[in-house]
């Protein structure tokens, strides 16, 4: 397997190696206790592919679930032959690191926490079958096709978002409901509902450190698959200024991906 194809990937293909791996290393009864811990396993190397940020936090990551297979319980549930299958994908996942792990990634434009296929795919797909630009056609031509394609998705975006300025959302109390989209009015809803976990230290004149560690105790499940280690993290948010206009950035990288 060409484990460059994961870069862009993401969880997708980290499901179909975890599955490939242990398709001949599963030899029990499936009952409700399997169920837990098998979601538990999955999601340990679904958030090492698109949630841990750092290098410890994946390594913390290996070492607890390791603790997690040494277990009685563990050892009762799941077979030798598991057990050994998933300590194997385990040794994968650490020399491919590289490749997989989501701090490695996090540098890569437009995936999106690994929720979307490969943009270039996305790309030729609508260069192909929308715009109808192929081989058989000249370069002129093909750019000539790639620009009216451009200016048409501009365009429907435009539509899209001026239809989108005529709707009201009722149940806002937000003085600016009327002038902004819907999706720009949620994102601010939700941040109004939060400011009370959300901490912010000012570090310099243009640098701020912003956490939020709050936590729903009632949403805690008392069964292994809800124990999934998850770790706090610290963002900088710092000012920064292109071509004179100023703007807010995240280390998070979320709006670059």
């Amino acid at each position: 397997m060409n484990y460059q194809k994961l870069v862009v990937l993401g969880v997708r293909t980290v499901a179909e190696l975890f599955v490939i791996t242990l398709h001949n290393g599963i030899c029990l009864t499936f009952n409700v206790s399997f169920m837990f811990q098998a979601t538990y396993i999955y999601t340990v190397f679904q958030y090492q592919a698109c949630v841990y940020r750092t290098q410890a936090q994946y390594d913390r990551s290996h070492v607890l679930l390791t603790e997690m297979l040494q277990t009685e319980v563990a050892r009762a549930i799941l077979s030798v032959e598991c057990i050994s299958a998933i300590e194997k994908f385990q040794v994968v996942m650490k020399e491919k690191q590289q490749y997989i792990a989501h701090h490695f990634r996090l540098g890569v434009s437009l995936i999106r926490h690994a929720a979307s296929t490969s943009p270039v795919e996305s790309m030729n797909s609508n260069i192909k079958y929308t715009m109808r630009c192929s081989s058989n056609t000249n370069t002129s031509t093909s750019l000539l096709k790639m620009a009216k394609g451009s200016n048409r998705r501009i365009t429907m975006f435009d539509n899209e978002a001026q239809r989108a300025l005529q709707t009201t959302s009722l149940a806002s109390k937000l003085i600016i409901k009327d002038t902004i989209l819907k999706q720009c009015l949620h994102i601010c809803n939700q941040n109004f509902d939060k400011r009370k976990y959300y901490k912010c230290v000012q570090c310099s004149e243009d640098d701020w450190m912003v956490w939020n560690f709050y936590y729903d105790p009632s949403k805690i499940k008392d069964n292994i698959a809800d124990m999934v280690p998850k770790f706090l993290n610290v963002f900088h948010v710092c000012l920064k200024r292109l071509l004179g206009i100023p703007f807010l950035r995240c280390d998070c990288l979320f709006y670059d991906r």
